[in-house]
């Protein structure tokens, strides 16, 4: 667990916390942690949409080391070089799994100490890595302004590094050594025993005959089969499918008069609140446009508690704006049908008193 530090807020800084504690209706302290893990989860963000986005933390003098192994690498120096850099390592895609984050203040900024594993796109390997920020102040007078000062990568492998295998040539055998003739005496009593025991192997051997036991009965591998089930009976013809085309529902039932002019108002008062929802929708919309469409101020976005309520006020404001509009429609359908019952009790009148006249 990351360990909030209660600071004094300087005077800088008042200011923007009221605002962002009136933007998302939470109080919110602006400690280094605060500041450490929101600046994280969007960079690892960025390096997996899209690396270009990257450039914009760094700034003139920033310095990135990047180790993926064991040998040196030099450290780059400026915004340009390291976003080179950076989108020539394919990073693209590729997910980062913090496991560990650790933050301190310094006199100059914020140090960030991150640890988890990462797996590019076209891996599915998740190698362990070290990473550490550290966050510089933009200006002295402002305290809750930072860039991407300094950058330092390594994998653990790349850390560690891995002893190579050595491996032992084959145990070479000394090659036989001439051994001096024997003497003519014991050359002959070799040859005499080398020609018995070729006559020992050639020489037939008398076995034994008998009689073969007489063979047991053959056991059936398989046990009897039993008799075929009797067939299934037919299925039964389907019903052939007509196209006949379905019954169109019933039209809705008609009000009586003396509901129609409480229907009407009803109506009007759905129509309103129906174009109130659309309206602050829409505000919405334009709102969160323009803050991705603004300049890149992680510092300034609020807490992920915050947009998840916000997301789910806006999906039930949907969702009733739905139901007005279903509500809406059918109490419509209704006056409608009442309007032409009238009209039609109206012409029937008009042709009986048309008829008695004749």
């Amino acid at each position: 667990a990351v360990s909030h530090r209660h600071t004094e807020t300087p005077p800088s800084a008042r200011l923007l916390k009221q605002k962002m504690s009136a933007d998302t209706g939470v109080e919110i302290e602006l400690t280094s942690d605060f500041i450490a893990n929101n600046f994280v989860e969007q960079y690892y963000a960025a390096i997996h949409k899209d690396p270009e986005l990257v450039r914009k933390f760094y700034g003139a003098d920033s310095v990135m080391t990047h180790l993926e192994t064991s040998s040196k690498e030099e450290p780059i120096l400026g915004a340009d070089r390291i976003h080179e850099k950076i989108v020539s390592l394919g990073l693209q895609g590729g997910l980062a799994c913090i496991q560990h984050l650790v933050a301190q203040s310094s006199a100059e900024g914020i140090v960030i100490m991150v640890m988890g594993t990462f797996a590019r796109a076209n891996e599915s390997v998740c190698h362990p890595f070290r990473q550490t920020f550290i966050l510089g102040k933009m200006s002295p007078d402002d305290s809750y302004a930072f860039y991407l000062r300094n950058n330092i990568f390594a994998f653990d492998d790349a850390v560690h590094g891995e002893a190579p295998q050595h491996t032992q040539p084959p145990h070479q055998h000394p090659p036989p050594q001439p051994q001096p003739p024997a003497p003519p005496q014991q050359q002959q009593q070799h040859h005499h025993q080398q020609q018995q025991q070729q006559q020992q192997q050639l020489s037939p051997v008398a076995v034994p005959q008998e009689h073969p036991p007489d063979p047991e009965p053959l056991q059936p591998l398989l046990p009897p089969l039993a008799p075929p089930p009797p067939p299934p009976p037919e299925p039964a013809a389907e019903l052939e499918q007509t196209d006949a085309e379905p019954e169109p529902p019933a039209p809705p039932a008609p009000l009586a008069p003396s509901e129609m002019e409480a229907a009407e108002k009803k109506i009007r008062k759905l129509t309103s609140e129906v174009r109130q929802i659309e309206r602050a929708l829409s505000l919405q919309a334009k709102t969160e446009q323009k803050a991705r469409e603004a300049s890149f101020t992680w510092s300034l976005n609020p807490n992920r508690e915050k947009i998840e309520t916000r997301l789910h006020l806006q999906s039930l404001a949907i969702t009733r704006m739905g139901d007005l509009r279903e509500e809406k429609e059918e109490l419509e359908g209704r006056l409608i049908a009442g309007l032409r019952r009238r009209v039609d009790a109206a012409e029937a009148e008009a042709e009986a008193a048309k008829a008695e006249l004749q």
